[in-house]
């Protein structure tokens, strides 16, 4: 059915985007005529089920052959190439830096903490994980102690002996 509230049915749009596409790509794309599904194509057949209820869509765009093989396109601003976008591992060195800093800053201040005695365990139970530093495992362990419920401070505790462990084996 054509398009006539702009002036152009819809076998020229997809004429022009064929053309538009093929232009993109340095090659004269083959326009096709829209495929229009027929009614046996599109309607079960009685007594049938699809296997997955929905009816196949049909599009009149080309498949893309190899992806790799597209020549990349750069964004530009002003006709002349965009700078680089942070790269993931560039992300995640500055991810690290932070950390790092955040590790660094944090260390001093943990004796320092006025918190209940779950926060602080957590907080020095990631500090003795993130560093390997078994010179906070007296103050974990004194901080288990003083936890007041009796399964946490039992895990608490379970995860003094699992971290114990693990500077016995490093």
């Amino acid at each position: 059915m054509p398009n006539t509230q702009s002036g152009i049915n819809d076998e020229e749009l997809n004429q022009m985007i064929a053309s538009l596409q093929g232009n993109q790509h340095g090659q004269a794309a083959p326009v096709a005529p829209a495929a229009q599904p027929s009614p046996a194509a599109t309607a079960p057949v009685s007594g049938t089920t699809p296997a997955n209820n929905v009816n196949p869509v049909i599009t009149n765009q080309r498949p893309v052959a190899n992806a790799a093989a597209q020549p990349a396109v750069t964004p530009t601003i002003g006709g002349e190439p965009s700078s680089p976008v942070a790269t993931p591992s560039t992300v995640d060195d500055d991810l690290g830096d932070i950390r790092r800093q955040a590790i660094a800053e944090l260390r001093p201040l943990v004796d320092k903490l006025d918190l209940p005695p779950e926060d602080k365990f957590d907080t020095l139970l990631l500090l003795i994980r993130t560093t390997d530093d078994s010179s906070l495992i007296p103050t974990a362990h004194e901080t288990a102690k003083a936890i007041a419920d009796d399964t946490r401070r039992a895990q608490a505790l379970l995860d003094i002996i699992k971290e114990i462990d693990f500077f016995g084996r490093k």
